[in-house]
């Protein structure tokens, strides 16, 4: 079922009835011209889009068979008790019915099972008002990419030691010793990656851009080391 409205319910007696709508968009009047302008030269659409019941049918059941492994599973709990702590909540049934709306997303992006990368359609699941969109956004997106923008910190980090280390020293002394220290700290940071690609692998996470950086930083490391 489809709906739309200019407003939404504040009556208790609406709320069972709103929660029952699983995916929630807001339409705003059209900001870039060349949208708009794409908007009033669009020719109407000469055939509608048909779908027949033994086909629907089809797709339900293979989208049932969508697996969700259990590392999806726990992000959503982690997802739901931080966006408690926000003191935005969704009732149990709509998580529970989100997971029909997971699998779909999976099939329709061509995967054979559910990943961390479908969770981020529940961006339009489970907010309730829509000043709660960019929050449930931004959780969902830290808690899926998070590990990323840790790494890119500790990549950063590498970059400024390097920097330091290849300053303009009073010393060839100072300069080894610079070296030294920068080595010895870049070190604690591939222990610090490692950690990290463990867990992310662990939670069934994309790793190559993780793994991209962290031979960046393997690189610099053995740059420095040859210069000791």
């Amino acid at each position: 079922m489809f709906g739309a409205s200019n407003e939404l319910p504040d009556e208790e007696e609406l709320t069972a009835l709103y929660d029952r709508f699983m995916l929630r968009f807001v339409a705003d009047y059209i900001g870039e011209d060349f949208r708009f302008l794409k908007m009033l030269e669009a020719a109407r659409p000469v055939d509608r889009t048909r779908l027949g019941f033994d086909e629907l049918e089809h797709l339900r059941s293979t989208v049932a068979a969508i697996p969700i492994p259990a590392s999806v599973l726990r992000a959503i709990a982690d997802l739901r008790r931080e966006l408690g702590r926000q003191q935005i909540v969704a009732s149990d049934r709509r998580y529970r019915m989100s997971l029909d709306l997971l699998r779909a997303h999976a099939f329709l992006m061509q995967r054979t099972q559910v990943t961390e990368e479908d969770l981020l359609f529940l961006q339009h699941v489970l907010w309730k008002d829509p000043e709660e969109r960019a929050k449930v956004r931004d959780t969902i997106q830290h808690l899926i990419k998070g590990y990323e923008e840790e790494a890119r910190e500790l990549l950063i980090q590498t970059q400024e030691l390097q920097e330091y280390a290849q300053r303009e020293w009073e010393s060839e002394e100072m300069r080894k010793r610079a070296l030294v220290e920068a080595h010895s700290k870049i070190a604690n940071i591939l222990t610090r990656f490692d950690a990290l690609v463990r867990d992310a692998s662990q939670g069934g996470r994309p790793l190559e851009t993780v793994e991209n950086m962290r031979t960046q930083v393997k690189r610099i490391q053995q740059t420095m080391l040859r210069q000791i």
